[in-house]
């Protein structure tokens, strides 16, 4: 009795973080909304300490958690004199003239102490979504990732309206007009919880897969897929438009019998194929016209930013500029001819932006994640359920060459329980899941 309640009560914790998230945490430009889930996380893991009944959980989850919280925390610890005075920082801060952004350093290794602070109090949802869904059986695990899928379908179908001419549907006032962006203000983000869907969609199809119902299943996946595409089509999104078609075939793939796979790649490349070239020929007038501006790159403001921010990274290194200080570091460092109206929030590029904060820190802990991947995705025992979820590490990966999904927690908390169910199937001790 005593451990069905620990059980649920996780599953309860978990559910609630993961919903609150889908709920109001689709903006990066939201910080009260940001700490509201933060402090609901830090209620949950207390719950899940001190009420739930404990289990012994893979190391390797510990050890994530670790690589991830201790980066800031240590920029965040005051530094002697001498030891300040070698690094790029204090050279900055000398530099710097009166009133310029930041102009009084704190010797720590972080230019700004109050957004490292920031960015390290944003990171602990995830952490802690991670830590939970780890801890959940089986069961529990597929109740999660089914009311995830609820909350995909549900801001699907909300950004198939907003795309329609809802205008008055828009969740965030920032969010971008006139397209798909269903709960989040980015549409690009929108697309990246899509992406996100589709495996755990055909995962959790695949669990139910039993001959009595085969027919029921095959529809339901098939009415949540076209749900899916509209909404991607309505986006307007280009890398997501490319990384969704593409993600959904390497799904399909997983899903069918091993007997068909081969003729059904060739077909399905051969139609990729025929749809590129009737896009490319097609008169490019009406919707087409849109989709083949959207896939322009000319006028791309990514490219200099890009730019910029590689020659702030190398001003910064080896240990970076600290966690969260994108902003304050692009700032100092932007050339006078790239400064526009409105201020650069994000280097549109996850591992450049953490190669500016973290310097080559990042580069061991990125080296350290693909090792662990690897080392997933090569098991032999390795079922086709786990392939599926792991298709998530590959388009989220993808993406943020592009992108910054790992800024929005209503993204980086979904993500971070799909990465805890990976490891929660593949631990030794998944079938003593209720054991202390």
């Amino acid at each position: 009795m005593k451990e069905m309640l620990a059980a649920n009560c996780r599953l309860a914790a978990s559910a609630l973080l993961m919903v609150s998230a889908l709920a109001i945490g689709g903006s990066a430009s939201r910080p009260d909304f940001e700490l509201a889930l933060t402090a609901l996380a830090l209620a949950c893991l207390l719950t899940d300490l001190w009420l739930v009944h404990p289990i012994q959980r893979n190391s390797i989850i510990k050890w994530i958690i670790l690589l991830v919280a201790i980066v800031p925390m240590l920029q965040l610890i005051p530094l002697p004199e001498f030891l300040w005075t070698t690094l790029p920082q204090a050279e900055v801060a000398r530099n710097l003239p009166l009133g310029a952004p930041d102009a009084t350093f704190r010797k720590t290794l972080t230019i700004n102490p109050d957004s490292t602070l920031y960015s390290f109090l944003v990171t602990i949802p995830a952490l802690v979504a991670l830590w939970m869904a780890s801890g959940l059986s089986r069961r529990d695990q597929t109740i999660l990732l089914g009311l995830f899928v609820i909350g995909v379908i549900s801001s699907a179908i909300l950004g198939i309206f907003q795309s329609a001419g809802g205008m008055s549907m828009q969740i965030y006032q920032d969010s971008h007009r006139g397209v798909a962006t269903g709960l989040f203000a980015s549409r690009n983000h929108f697309v990246d919880l899509l992406i996100l869907g589709v495996p755990v969609v055909f995962y959790l199809s695949l669990s139910y897969k039993i001959a009595e119902n085969r027919s029921l299943i095959i529809a339901a996946l098939c009415s949540m897929s076209l749900i899916l595409f509209a909404s991607v089509i309505g986006s307007a999104s280009r890398t997501g438009l490319i990384l969704f078609a593409s993600t959904f075939l390497v799904c399909t793939i997983l899903y069918i019998e091993p007997s068909t796979r081969l003729r059904f790649s060739f077909l399905s490349l051969a139609a990729i194929a025929f749809l590129g070239s009737a896009l490319y020929l097609a008169p490019k007038t009406g919707y087409i016209k849109v989709i083949s501006d959207r896939l322009s790159t000319e006028g791309e403001a990514r490219w200099e930013i890009w730019r910029n921010s590689l020659e702030a990274a190398k001003m910064f290194l080896p240990w970076g500029s600290g966690s969260g200080t994108f902003t304050q570091a692009y700032m100092i460092t932007e050339p006078l001819k790239s400064m526009r109206f409105s201020y650069i929030n994000a280097a549109h590029n996850e591992y450049l932006q953490f190669f500016l904060e973290n310097g080559y820190i990042f580069i061991a802990q990125l080296m350290i994640l693909a090792l662990i991947f690897l080392k997933i995705i090569a098991r032999r025992d390795t079922s086709r359920q786990v392939l599926l979820l792991a298709v998530c590490f590959s388009a989220i990966i993808v993406h943020s060459l592009d992108d910054y999904p790992f800024r929005v927690l209503a993204l980086n908390i979904p993500f971070s329980i799909l990465v805890g169910c990976i490891l929660g199937k593949l631990d030794t001790c998944k079938n003593r899941a209720f054991q202390g």
